[in-house]
């Protein structure tokens, strides 16, 4: 790939990335006007001549952000950000490179405290992001690794324990279509979208469950 501004280039894709982490976390943390003014900057893609033949890629990366842009619910928003991640990731694949991001430090242990866990817990979606952006599968691997490995502690008046044994089942069915070479770019996508919405029910379960005591 031969640019004409290759550090303005890099600049751009840099910000992009760090856009798209952002936007996730506002959609788990219900936050969805948040995140769709953030993903409003990646309807701008990077301009250089260097870039013309993946024009096509390009394109779809604009139009996947303007659906999120358009979003009308979290779990939309939670869908629609897992096809930007998808249109990131066949970009990177077709042009044959890869971001580079900062080694993985280990997750921490697991000591059965709801600190650790949900710890754990962001270690995995962290390493299923970095999967999901790079087209790679040994991030994908660890992040579900750990998400099936690590209930977390039971939350009394919340539904946060149905939505953990549900994240608990995703990232098992997840594993098993990886590890038996059944699973396209296209089911990683559908399945970490499926995880967002999921993060994201129980995050709105806990914080209205600490609203109710509070109310008391």
């Amino acid at each position: 790939m031969k640019l004409d501004r290759p550090a303005v280039v890099r600049f751009h894709m840099r910000g992009h990335l760090g856009d798209l982490r952002t936007i996730e976390r506002y959609l788990i943390a219900g936050k969805l006007e948040d995140a769709q003014a953030t993903a409003f900057m990646l309807t701008k893609p990077a301009n250089d001549p260097g870039l013309e033949p993946w024009a096509p890629q390009a394109d779809r990366l604009v139009k996947a952000a303007q659906a999120l842009v358009d979003a009308k619910t979290i779990d939309d928003g939670c869908r629609r950000v897992a096809r930007v991640a998808e249109a990131c990731a066949e970009c990177h694949l077709k042009t044959q490179t890869t971001p580079i991001f900062a080694e993985a430090t280990p997750p921490p242990a697991d000591d059965g405290s709801p600190i650790t866990r949900m710890a754990r817990h962001q270690w995995a979606v962290d390493r299923l992001w970095e999967a999901m952006i790079a087209g790679t599968d040994a991030p994908w691997v660890a992040g579900l690794d750990v998400l099936a490995a690590s209930p977390l502690p039971f939350t009394t008046l919340t539904d946060a324990p149905a939505f953990a044994a549900r994240l608990q089942q995703l990232a098992s069915d997840a594993l098993s279509r990886h590890r038996n070479q059944t699973e396209s770019l296209d089911d990683r996508t559908a399945m970490y979208g499926d995880m967002l919405v999921t993060c994201a029910g129980c995050h709105k379960s806990l914080q209205e469950g600490a609203r109710s005591i509070a109310g008391r």
